[in-house]
């Protein structure tokens, strides 16, 4: 009898798991509704970020950048007399700034040579990180500053952050 309740137990707690896993890490729906159409013009910006942070002779720990029409800044860096920029884009990455202020209004960036986190504003509510090891970045973001951050996967590359209240 008690083999029976334990093994119920068991297969209740893997059950329970795996549909939290499922809604929480890999499941449900992102909220930018249409990413896979705009996901190429996400991938673009992030890729101008961070190139724009491994040009940098100085590298503080991240860069907040702003995005506008048609140019990057840098908002608030460590050092704003040496670091103060204006990053010109080139066409594709200017249509592509266009795409990402329609859902990040604020165009608000953190930036490493990591991982880039599109902010829905400077609350740090809602944003969208693009990294090649992004649970380790989840990680590091959850132990530093955000311990009750909840994550969404969109595909290995991207996933959702914030206080998603589910």
């Amino acid at each position: 009898m008690k083999k029976r309740i334990i093994i119920t137990i068991a297969i209740l707690l893997v059950f329970i798991f795996g549909v939290a896993s499922y809604f929480f890490v890999c499941g449900g729906n992102p909220q930018i509704e249409n990413f896979d159409a705009v996901s190429g013009d996400y991938k673009i910006i992030a890729n101008a970020a961070m190139k724009y942070y491994n040009a940098l002779s100085y590298k503080a720990e991240r860069r907040t950048l702003i995005l506008y029409d048609g140019h990057m800044e840098v908002s608030n860096s460590i050092n704003p007399l040496v670091d103060r920029a204006v990053i010109n884009l080139n066409e594709e990455e200017k249509s592509a700034i266009k795409t990402v202020n329609e859902e990040f209004s604020y165009g608000y960036l953190w930036v490493t040579d990591d991982y880039v986190i599109f902010w829905e504003d400077e609350t740090k509510y809602y944003g969208l990180i693009y990294s090649e090891n992004p649970l380790s970045t989840i990680w590091d973001i959850k132990s530093d500053w955000y311990e009750g951050m909840e994550y969404h996967r969109i595909n290995s590359n991207w996933y959702e952050i914030g206080a998603f209240g589910r």
